[in-house]
């Protein structure tokens, strides 16, 4: 692992435009020219030979619609595991295509997860960067997975090699173990396709944004198939003093080894150098009345990177058309080295301070996981079985030197200069602050889908995880001795479900889930937390799916009810001593609608009620208040008009109610509604694709925490040119 050395400006990302460049056919640029790319999906994609239809050869391929159709809704979810569709999913399930990436111009994960009801954003509390999510008025930090795999490092994820998002909504310790709390985020990679094809395009937008993507694929032999997909973006911001630069690679191979079995070798590679930024002050609570663009960090220290590598190899073996077995072997490095710029609450005098600090964090993972399924018929009633072993190593390093406060900052008048002389130039040793943990964790799982009578089919299954931690903190400069703590926590997980078809076409079902939080979930431990049992949440569902239009068209409604009920607490008798004694619930509906209205018309839209409250806890400033992150409404929808002769026109809302950003309800987050548009042309070789977001020029902030708030983007646009062969 590098030890957050600046990426050098003649670096392989210029190696790696350049030979992006000469894909799409355009001549090398000078470094500071604009030029850019957007994802373009490949054809269906398919292993080298056809396999029956199955929990674990979804996990290695996805078939979906062709890009021609332009539909934006899915019928499977890789992470379900089970030979079920979505409308036969007892459980609240949003999954993002490629087309519907490609129509709104969403480039990141979390510009993604906007089309998903019920996930929410929130500003790396507790330190942390990265994707920050809420699921359900739950943190979902440490919730996010790739083909399955766990993929928690902090970093800000792209999608220039995803083929689709999916989000599980609700505890789901079956599916993936210790958190997932309210949910879970799992991210389906593009394989080789079994024809040689490719795509590359540009994009130019505001702010002085260029992306250049490719991706190209296809059979190398008669065994062994191959695909590359690599981008490279830099970027502007509204807010002053602000850029980013990133970059990604992700070649695969796949091969026949025999007839029934298959290996995919995959590796992943994203570099990211940006500007930290916590946005701008609260002032009485509230987003400080000052532009948007105001910027309160220093230009000169402020920095911010992240390197990823991440290698998969997956064996996939049909011993018969209704028995398949696959083992997955990640090995991933995530290393985020930044300086904090911490603002303080404010002054009477309406001014603020800000402290930075520098920080370097490294962690590795190692996983395993077999699957075993069996898809088939008994007495003529369809039944699929998964049993499963997760097996896997995680190791967490972090290292960081605080510096002082900066002088008073007038938040309505800034004159804070460039460089901040508290700022520390390098990690000391020994620290302020140090801590290592070393997470294992095995488990096991078996799920099974029974149609037992026609039309009612019941879906059971239970996880039983054993995971440890070994943490030490120190020797730092405020504690020279070295602490440590150690956990052990057995987690049992069971799940059941339930579904009606009153209706080929319309179901109903009633689930219930569960999922645990160790102590060292997220690789912290105290004296207060090493010894507590896991907090344990509960999830109750009750819904209907509906599909319309000859399946053109899914309509989705749940009601539901996900509480934590074990949550940990002060001891009211003994503040440095912590017990199992909050209450935290979610009450909520969701909606949603994905799919074909007529020849002409594709909609995506969500829409999530919830009402999130702190029921039971000790701390008298949290009781009977809002959860954080959770606005009562929020949804999004986005529609598109096929015109004809190629051409199509989109429109899109995205729109929530306030929120608060901490547990006491002291900051709030304004609500907003977001409007933006799109067209575009598709020809036989060419397209092109233009974005327009924030319409009306709104002021919004997108997340935040205490004392700072982060702003959303004013009205932008990125147009986008590309070519497939």
């Amino acid at each position: 692992m590098r030890y957050g050395v600046p990426f050098p400006k003649s670096s392989p990302r210029l190696v790696l435009t350049s030979t992006l460049l000469a894909l799409a056919g355009i001549p090398l640029l000078a470094e500071d020219s604009p030029a850019a790319t957007t994802p373009v999906p490949l054809a269906t994609e398919v292993p080298l030979e056809p396999v029956p239809r199955s929990a674990t050869a979804a996990t290695d391929t996805l078939t979906v619609t062709s890009e021609q159709t332009r539909d934006v809704k899915s019928d499977t979810a890789q992470a379900i595991r089970l030979d079920l569709d979505l409308q036969h999913t007892p459980q609240s399930v949003t999954v993002i295509n490629q087309n519907l990436l490609k129509s709104t111009g969403a480039f990141s994960l979390r510009d993604a997860l906007r089309s998903a009801p019920g996930v929410t954003m929130a500003a790396g509390e507790g330190g942390r960067t990265g994707d920050s999510l809420v699921i359900r008025g739950f943190s979902a930090n440490s919730d996010t997975y790739v083909d399955n795999l766990k993929d928690n490092g902090q970093y800000f994820r792209d999608t220039f090699n995803v083929e689709q998002v999916e989000v599980l909504k609700g505890a789901s310790g079956l599916y993936f173990g210790r958190g997932v709390t309210g949910g879970a985020v799992n991210t389906v990679t593009k394989k080789p396709p079994t024809q040689w094809m490719g795509d590359t395009s540009l994009t130019l937008g505001t702010d002085e944004m260029y992306r250049l993507q490719a991706g190209v694929g296809g059979p190398l032999t008669k065994a062994i198939g191959a695909r590359l997909d690599a981008y490279v973006t830099d970027a502007q911001s509204f807010r002053d003093d602000q850029e980013l630069s990133r970059w990604g690679i992700a070649p695969t191979i796949a091969i026949q080894l025999l007839p029934s079995t298959d290996v995919t070798l995959q590796y992943m590679h994203q570099y990211e150098d940006s500007t930290m930024d916590y946005g701008v002050p609260v002032v009485s609570g509230r987003p400080a009345d000052v532009p948007i663009n105001q910027y309160y960090g220093f230009s000169d220290d402020s920095f911010q990177q992240y390197t990823v590598d991440m290698y998969t190899a997956t064996i996939h073996h049909r011993f018969t058309e209704h028995i398949t077995l696959r083992n997955s072997t990640r090995y991933a490095e995530y290393e985020r080295y930044y300086r904090t710029e911490n603002i303080s609450a404010a002054s009477a005098l309406n001014t603020v301070t800000v402290t930075q600090g520098l920080r370097l964090n490294e962690q590795e993972n190692l996983q395993n996981q077999t699957e075993l399924a069996w898809n088939g018929t008994i007495n003529q009633r369809k039944l699929s079985v998964v049993v499963g072993v997760d097996v896997s190593r995680e190791e967490y390093a972090f290292r960081g030197t605080n510096g002082t406060a900066s002088a008073p900052i007038d938040i309505f008048n800034p004159q804070q200069p460039d460089h901040n002389p508290g700022s520390p130039n390098a990690i000391l040793d020994p620290p302020t602050n140090r801590n290592h943990t070393d997470a294992e964790t095995i488990g096991g799982y078996a799920m099974v889908a029974y149609e037992f009578i026609p039309s009612w089919t019941a879906v059971l299954g239970a996880r039983f995880d054993r995971f440890s931690a070994d943490y030490t903190s120190g020797p730092t400069v405020a504690a020279p001795v070295q602490v440590g703590f150690t956990s052990t926590d057995n987690l049992f997980n069971p799940r059941a479900g339930l579904i009606w078809d009153l209706l080929p076409e319309a179901s109903v079902y009633a689930s219930y889930s569960t999922s645990s939080n160790p102590s060292a979930e997220t690789y912290s431990l105290t004296a207060a937390t090493a010894p507590l049992d896991p907090e344990e949440n509960v999830n109750y569902e009750v819904g209907a799916k509906t599909q319309l239009f000859d399946n053109a068209l899914l309509l989705t409604t749940a009601v539901f009810r996900l509480e934590k009920t074990n949550a940990r607490v002060p001891d009211p008798a003994n503040t440095a001593v912590t017990i199992l004694d909050g209450l935290t619930r979610t009450d909520g509906i969701e909606l949603g609608a994905a799919g074909s209205l007529g020849k002409k018309v594709t909609i995506f839209a969500g829409y999530a009620y919830m009402e999130g409250e702190i029921e039971e806890t000790t701390t008298a400033a949290q009781q009977g208040k809002k959860t954080p992150n959770t606005p009562t409404h929020s949804g999004s929808i986005w529609l598109t008009y096929n015109i004809g002769w190629g051409f199509d026109v989109g429109a899109g809302l995205y729109a929530k109610s306030y929120s608060y950003t901490n547990a006491a309800n002291t900051t709030t987050l304004p609500g907003y509604a977001r409007f933006e548009f799109g067209a575009g042309w598709t020809g036989k070789t060419f397209y092109t694709r233009a974005n327009i977001f924030n319409l009306a020029d709104t002021v919004y902030y997108d997340a935040g925490s205490t004392n700072s708030i982060y702003p959303g983007a004013p009205l932008s646009g990125q147009i986008t040119v590309g070519a497939t062969f």
